[in-house]
C-alpha cells in the first residue's frame, strides 16, 4: 500500500473517532438506505399517481432535495440561523421536516392524491434546511484543516452512498411486489432513528460568546447580503449554476422517461440506480486520493469533464422505438 493510501486511511480512522464526524457518518449511512430506495421509486411513483412527465418535472423543480427551488431558497436562511442559534437545532429541524415529508408521501401513496404529493415534494425540499449546518459541523469538528476536511467529507459521502448499492435493487422489487407505500414506511422509521441520534449524540460546534437574544436584532437575515458573491468567485458560482441546470434537465426526470416511454419496471429502474451507486462507491477512494494530491480545482474540472461524457449516453435513447415497442437497439 502506498504512503498516500496509508495517509488517507489513517486520517479516515482518526476522523471517525471524532464524535460529531461519527454521528454525521452513521446518520448518513442510515438515511442512505432510504434515499437509495427513493432515488429508485420517486419518479415512477409520481407517474403512478396519474401525473405526466411535465408535472413530474414541475414537482422535481420545486421539491428536488438537491437542486429544487425550495431547497435552494431555504438554505441561505437556515445557514444564517445556524450561525445565530447553533448548528444542532437546525439539523434536528431538518430531520423532523424529512420525517414529515415521508409521512406525506406515504399518505399520497395510500390516497393517490396529487395535492398531498405536491405538499410532500415541497416539504422534502424544505428538509434540506439542515445541509449548511451539517456541513459546518463536519468542517468545524476537524478545525477547518483542509486535508482533514477533504477526507471527512469524502468519508461521509461514502457512508451515504454504500446503502444505495444494495437498497436501490431492493426498492424496485418491493415497489413491484408490495407497493410504493412500503418504501415510505421504511423511510419514516429510519429517519426517526436519525433524529434520535442527532438529539442524543450530536454536539454543538458553534463558537460560544454571543447569545441568540442579543444578536437577533443586529444579525437579522439579509437576502441581499446572502446573495452577494465573494470577489473573484463569479465564475466559480456560475459554473456550479450551469452544472445544476444541465443535470436538472435530465437527471430529475430520466427514470420517469424510462417508465413512460420504454415501460421499464421498478425492478429494472432499481438495477440502473444500483449500478450507478456501485460506480459511485468504487470512485470514492481514487477521487479522494486525487483531491488530496491535486486539490479541489483540478478535481472539479475532471468531474465536469466526465459529466460531459456522461451526457453523450442519453442521446442514444432517442434511437430506440417508443412506447410499447421493444427497445432492441
Amino acid at each position: 500500500m502506498s504512503k498516500s493510501a496509508e495517509s488517507i486511511f489513517s486520517i479516515s480512522k482518526d476522523l471517525l473517532l471524532n464524535r460529531n464526524v461519527r454521528v454525521i457518518a452513521i446518520t448518513s449511512l442510515i438515511s442512505g438506505v432510504y434515499i437509495g430506495m427513493l432515488n429508485t421509486i420517486i419518479q415512477p411513483f409520481t407517474l403512478s399517481v396519474g401525473l405526466g412527465l411535465t408535472a413530474l418535472g414541475i414537482l422535481q423543480a420545486l421539491g428536488n432535495r438537491f437542486s429544487g427551488i425550495t431547497a435552494s431558497l431555504i438554505q441561505p436562511f437556515t445557514g444564517h440561523y445556524a450561525d445565530v442559534f447553533g448548528r444542532k437545532v437546525v439539523i434536528v429541524a431538518g430531520s423532523a421536516a424529512t420525517i414529515g415529508s415521508m409521512i406525506l408521501f406515504l399518505i399520497a401513496a395510500l390516497t393517490q392524491s396529487w395535492v398531498v404529493l405536491t405538499m410532500a415534494y415541497l416539504l422534502y425540499g424544505i428538509s434540506m434546511l439542515s445541509s449548511p449546518a451539517s456541513q459546518a459541523v463536519v468542517a468545524e469538528s476537524v478545525s477547518l484543516e483542509p486535508t482533514k476536511m477533504h477526507v471527512a467529507f469524502s468519508s461521509v459521502f461514502l457512508f451515504a452512498s454504500i446503502p444505495g448499492a444494495v437498497m436501490s435493487f431492493v426498492a424496485g422489487v418491493l415497489a413491484d411486489s408490495i407497493g410504493y407505500f412500503v418504501v415510505f414506511v421504511i423511510a419514516v422509521i429510519l429517519e426517526s432513528v436519525d433524529l434520535f441520534i442527532f438529539v442524543r449524540d450530536l454536539r454543538e460546534t458553534k463558537a460560544p460568546g454571543r447569545t441568540p437574544e442579543s444578536t437577533v436584532s443586529r444579525d437579522r437575515f439579509s437576502l441581499r447580503s446572502a446573495m452577494s458573491l465573494p470577489k473573484g468567485f463569479l465564475g466559480f458560482f456560475a459554473t456550479f449554476a450551469m452544472d445544476s441546470f444541465t443535470f436538472g434537465i435530465s437527471a430529475t426526470i430520466i427514470y420517469g422517461m424510462l417508465v413512460e416511454r420504454f415501460r421499464y419496471s421498478n425492478t429494472e429502474i432499481g438495477l440502473i440506480v444500483g449500478t450507478l451507486a456501485i460506480a459511485t462507491i468504487l470512485a470514492q477512494y481514487p477521487a479522494t486520493r486525487l483531491l488530496v494530491r491535486v486539490g479541489p480545482k483540478k478535481s472539479l474540472a475532471l468531474s465536469e469533464f466526465f459529466g460531459c461524457v456522461l451526457m453523450l449516453g442519453p442521446r442514444n435513447l432517442s434511437l430506440c422505438p417508443s412506447s410499447s415497442d421493444a427497445c432492441s437497439c
